[in-house]
This record gives structure tokens, sequence and C-alpha cells, in this order.
């Protein structure tokens, strides 16, 4: 099977897009006035509003309220559409593409909020718009009803680090979904000066009843091209290597005789099991962290991946 690096898609994509929005005054109004309302609330603020922007409905102290006390509780509009919606809607792969620019180059202040005591990029940030754009796409393609959440984050590529804040360009689409509830969205971080893909990665999403919070089956997915069919093929590969690998996992069976022969073989006096160098740490999640569907008991935000992005990259 031939195989096409799934960012020259996303990039054909992207160039359509922009033949399509560069002549709408409206949507350039709408951001230029977002962005001044933003600068004169907050001075050292940046000027443009980012991907992690509130997106609250219910404030925190209604929502511990609502949490201690469920019955309480105003039906949920979101919960009715899901109840309500019967058929589902086939989609193509480009009705969910989206895309958001960092414009580092235009804006010092925005350059201020992703860079690490060093003056380097700090990459956990960057993963936590990823999420939130990933979010975005899933919500696209599955509507509103569902509560989306992410569960699992596959193969980050980092083909080109960055060496310093230029513009960068944040992209994706649903490219893969399962039949059911889950959907693969792969994404890329591109140098929009340079026209160099920074990095790629793919993310699963999963979507759930609000009420049950049990899985709940999205819209199928159309797949048309030659190209789209390979893409697709490569996340279902994926899907599939990565069932086989949950089924063989050691917490599920016991070694095989690949893994632990019994030959009896005494090891040496040095070895350190992989369990004795495992390190755990505490983080304490803010409510200014948390997404938009804390009032459905579920406080996972783009804030423990960032953490967990940063704790990986010191690895390097």
């Amino acid at each position: 099977m031939q195989r096409i690096p799934i960012h020259k898609t996303l990039r054909n994509v992207a160039a359509l897009r922009k033949l399509n929005c560069r002549a709408s005054p409206f949507l350039r109004s709408h951001v230029d006035r977002s962005r001044i309302h933003t600068a004169k609330r907050y001075i050292s603020a940046p000027a443009q509003p980012t991907l992690l922007s509130p997106k609250f409905t219910v404030p925190w102290l209604k929502a511990l309220a609502l949490r201690d006390h469920p019955s309480e509780a105003p039906p949920s509009p979101v919960a009715k559409e899901v109840k309500e919606k019967s058929l589902l809607t086939p989609k193509r792969m480009t009705d969910s593409y989206s895309s958001y620019t960092l414009e580092f180059g235009k804006d010092e202040w925005l350059v201020d909020s992703y860079v690490n005591s060093t003056g380097q990029l700090r990459l956990g940030t960057i993963f936590m718009d990823l999420d939130a754009l990933a979010g975005v796409i899933a919500y696209k393609h599955a509507g509103e009803g569902p509560t989306i959440v992410t569960a699992a984050v596959d193969r980050i590529s980092l083909l080109h680090p960055p060496t310093s804040f230029c513009d960068m360009e944040l992209r994706g689409m649903v490219t893969w979904t399962s039949g059911r509830s889950s959907m693969e969205i792969s994404l890329e971080v591109v140098a929009v000066e340079e026209n160099k893909t920074v990095l790629t990665c793919q993310f699963t999403m999963v979507a759930l009843d609000p009420v049950t919070k049990k899985a709940t089956t999205i819209n199928p997915l159309i797949v048309e091209t030659a190209e789209e069919k390979r893409i697709f093929a490569r996340g279902e590969e994926r899907n599939q290597f990565k069932r086989a690998l949950a089924s063989t996992s050691l917490e599920k069976q016991a070694p095989n005789e690949e893994e632990n022969p019994g030959s009896g073989v005494e090891m040496p006096p040095n070895i350190i099991y992989m369990a004795d160098t495992q390190i755990q740490t505490t983080q304490i999640m803010q409510p200014q962290y948390r997404n938009r569907h804390v009032c459905r008991n579920n406080t996972l935000t783009h804030y423990s991946l960032a953490k967990g992005i940063s704790k990986l990259t010191q690895l390097f």
C-alpha cells in the first residue's frame, strides 16, 4: 500500500480553504474587533484570541452547587438533542477541517504565553492548543450533542523542531471513524513563512452520552477519493495495532515463553526493574483550567495533556 503523508492532504485542504475565505471582509472585521476588545481588557495580554479562551456556560460556584445537588439541575438541552437524534448524517473528511494561526511574528505578548525560561517554545502549550483544536474538529463531525473526550494521543512526529518564534498554523480534520463512538483526528503544525511541517500527530477522540456517560454512535465518515481511502486505511491499521497490543498486555495475561523463558538463569546483581524507576507527581487543577464538561463530572482538560508533554520533553 502506497503511503501518502497526511500533512500533504491537510496542506491541499488548507490551500482550498484560503482561496474560499480570502474575500471575506465580515470574518476579518470580526477577528479585528475581537483582538481590539481583548487588548483593551488586558494591556499585557496577547491581542490574538486563543483556542483556550474560556467557553464556560456555568460559573464554578454554581457548578459545585449543581454537582452536590443534581436534582436541582435544569434539564439539559444537549441531552435532549442526543435523545431526539435518530438519524446520523454521513460527513466527509473535509467537512471537519479546521485551522488556527498563532501569530508569534506579530504579537510579542502571545510569545510570552508560549516561551519557557530559556527562551524556547514550550511544546506542552502547543499541545494544549492541539487538544483544543481536536475538540473543535470532533464537534464539527459529531455535532454538539455528545460529550467528546480525548482518549489518546498517538504517534507524535517532531519533524522540524522550531528554532524561532515565527507564525505557526495548527490544522487538522477527522481521518478515521470506528463506525461507533471513536474517531481519529490527524493534526499538524506548520511554520507559515517557511511552509515547513513542524510536527504531526493523531488524536483519538470518543463520544459519550452526556447523561449515561456511555459511548454513543457518531456520524459515519464518507471516504471517496483514492487518497482518502489510503488515509482511512492507515487509521484502521493503527486501531487494529492498538487493539492487538492491548489484548497481549501483561496486565491481562501472564508472560509468554519469549517474554519469560523460565530457563532458570539468575539475573545479575546490578539489574534494576522498570517499575522501580517510576516517578509520580500530583498536580492540583484549579477551576480556571476546567473544560466545557465540568458540570458532567469530567474535569480532565488540556492542562493535564500539557503537563504530560512537558514531562516527556524533559527526557530528550
